[in-house]
This record gives structure tokens, sequence and C-alpha cells, in this order.
């Protein structure tokens, strides 16, 4: 994990401020779900 860390603190410190208390796994599935439905339907206007 070090590593990935020194490769990538970005995508770390994006997980770390996401994930804050209350926030679940469920939490991220449904706001990825939205941007896909959200990128659907805009490509189809």
């Amino acid at each position: 994990m070090d590593t990935f860390t020194r490769r990538h603190p970005t995508v770390v410190a994006a997980i770390d401020e996401y994930f804050q208390p209350g926030r679940t796994v469920d939490d991220l599935f449904r706001d990825c779900l939205e941007v896909v439905i959200e990128g659907a339907a805009v490509k189809v206007t």
C-alpha cells in the first residue's frame, strides 16, 4: 500500500476525503451509479 500511496497521492487523498465518518461503500456505489445515469442521459439528448 505504501508504494501505491507514493505513486498516487491524489487518489489516496480523494478516497480519504470521500469516506468521511458515516460514508459507506453503498454511498460510493450510489454516487457512481448516478454519474453513469446522468452521463447516459446527456448523451441521449
